[in-house]
């Protein structure tokens, strides 16, 4: 995406391109979606066990029978982690930012 945009939280920001907005990595401009789509779709995902984000979580089998994993989430071109989040295994990624009235 080109230069200039506005920014959308630390890390991306929101560019306007062939007639419609997209969302864009704010460090190296790589596009990770449409304006009105789920920007996570477009970054290379990570997924890695709870108690690698912290080791002092316990064990989440514990207390339930899904698969909770850490997502993090990174920019495809220059792979500055952009977010993570916390999920069930079974669940898509969190939407987050909605624009354009995104479904």
């Amino acid at each position: 995406a080109g230069a200039g945009g506005r920014p959308l939280g630390p890390g991306l920001r929101v560019v306007e391109e062939d007639g419609g907005g997209v969302i864009a990595c704010g460090e190296c401009g790589a596009v990770l979606s449409g304006a009105g789509a789920n920007w996570k779709g477009g970054a290379r995902v990570r997924e890695v066990p709870l108690q690698e984000g912290n080791a002092l979580i316990p064990d989440p089998h514990r207390l339930i029978d899904d698969d909770v994993v850490l997502r993090q989430f990174a920019c495809p071109g220059c792979l500055r982690l952009l977010d993570d989040e916390v999920g069930r295994r079974s669940d898509p990624p969190l939407w987050d930012i909605r624009l354009n009235g995104g479904n």
